[in-house]
């Protein structure tokens, strides 16, 4: 028999106030989504419902133009302190090497290389206190963004020195700071963010929250993270059979426990808004597909086996999502590799608007906020709700089950239930619910 845990909101305006989240900075709600591989033409139809697209190199003419043609803004990715030099390197790369004694912190042929090797490239890190150097790199990321009809950049390891520090990297450290002793490495990345700003263009950074008094987030459009809430995390496989693959062995979503999400969806974007309270936050997390029961058997070798498709794990996704939204963010989840397997939804199609009260605690792992446009729920468990809402909605539209429920006396009892994953574990829950008005 399935437990369920019983709470009960009797006043909607009356609410435990346990975040004292800003209601401010939410003036439009903004999508974004990832992709760094060339889109087939059903991702590149779910992308044209996007404002904003990373994308890993720079797209063809003709995919820019459909997304363009869509209003999409579209982002590239760089990497913030450093720069592959591989055989076919590009003419600016060439340039770099040409100058690597005063622009790179490495320049030496027996430099180590701990990222290049593995792509037999050299890994050359930035001197980002080189004006020459900072001074060519605007330039020419200006210069990149114009020809490809792009909009921005986003900086990977956009913690800056705390990436550096974090990966061990001494010996460039050491060569910072024997080449500019007493300056400071992320007031000069500041600088060089701040040119690019003054150039027009997005700035997106992958951790600015995360240096030093959250610094490099002064002058960044939007800062993210990475795998708070879910992720491609495999600590335990199991073997199954699929119609796609045959026998394989394969791995839930990972989930983070909901008392985590709630904490880190308002105090990361917090520290980001300490140095720029205009900045937005986006939790990026990852899914695994879902492997969903299709009722049948199949014989492999005299050992029988239930029969599993692949599919959307939509639980994951809601999940991510709304523990993004709780903490009033923007939330996206990328399949393996930052891809869109099977992490394809309609979800972002729809409007939550803007929060109208802080996150409600409703009792141990269970968590609601309200918003303008509806409400959302996250539950460690499974669990029956009752719960208030305003007196001119009539109706619940269910964004999971894609249904409407009544409302009487404006009063409404939700269930909430995990779907069983193959491993025969249940997992957190996240809702999404708007109102239908009278």
């Amino acid at each position: 028999m399935k437990k369920y845990f019983f709470i009960y909101l009797l006043i909607f305006p009356t609410l435990i106030f346990l975040y004292n989240c800003s209601l401010k900075n939410n003036t439009k709600d903004i999508t974004i989504a990832f992709q760094y591989h060339k889109p087939t033409e059903e991702e590149l139809n779910f992308l044209s419902n996007f404002d904003i697209v990373v994308t890993g190199n720079f797209w063809e003419p003709e995919t820019v133009k459909v997304l363009k043609s869509k209003k999409v803004k579209l982002i590239y990715y760089d990497w913030l302190p450093a720069f592959y030099y591989c055989d076919n390197h590009t003419s600016w790369e060439e340039m770099l090497y040409q100058n690597r004694n005063f622009w790179i912190l490495d320049p030496q042929d027996s430099a180590p290389d701990p990222f290049g090797e593995k792509f037999s490239c050299r890994d050359f890190f930035y001197d980002m206190a080189n004006e020459q150097l900072l001074t060519a790199r605007v330039d020419h990321i200006i210069s990149e963004i114009k020809t490809n009809q792009y909009d921005g950049v986003f900086f990977d390891w956009g913690s800056g020195w705390q990436s550096i520090e974090e990966n061990k990297l001494n010996f460039i450290i050491d060569e910072f700071n024997k080449r500019h002793p007493g300056i400071d490495y992320n007031d000069e990345i500041m600088k060089f963010i701040k040119k690019l700003k003054e150039k027009g263009i997005l700035v997106i950074l992958n951790g600015g929250f995360r240096s030093d008094r959250a610094k490099l987030d002064t002058y960044a459009d939007f800062d993210i993270v990475e795998s708070m809430f879910t992720t491609t995390e495999c600590n335990s496989k199991y073997e199954i059979y699929t119609f796609q693959e045959g026998i394989q062995s394969v791995c839930d979503t990972w989930f983070n426990n909901v008392e985590s999400c709630i904490s880190l969806s308002i105090s990361l974007p917090d520290r980001a808004k300490s140095a720029n309270p205009d900045i937005r936050f986006l939790f990026l997390n990852y899914a695994f597909p879902f492997y969903m029961p299709s009722g049948e058997r199949t014989i492999l070798e005299g050992k029988s086996y239930r029969i599993y498709e692949k599919t959307v794990d939509r639980q994951a996704i809601f999940y991510a999502l709304s523990c993004s939204y709780m903490g009033n963010s923007i939330g996206f989840v990328n399949g393996f590799d930052v891809s869109l397997d099977y992490v394809m939804d309609d979800i972002y199609n729809f409007r939550i608007g803007k929060p109208v009260s802080s996150i409600t605690k409703l009792k141990d792992g269970i968590y609601i906020r309200y918003f303008s446009k509806g409400f959302i729920v996250v539950s460690g468990s499974d669990a029956e709700i009752k719960i208030a809402v305003p007196e001119d909605v009539n109706r619940i539209f269910d964004i999971y089950e894609k249904k409407s429920l009544n409302v009487e006396n404006n009063k409404l009892i939700l269930q909430l239930s995990s779907q069983l994953y193959p491993s025969g574990l249940k997992h957190p829950i996240g809702r999404i619910y708007l109102y239908e008005h009278r």
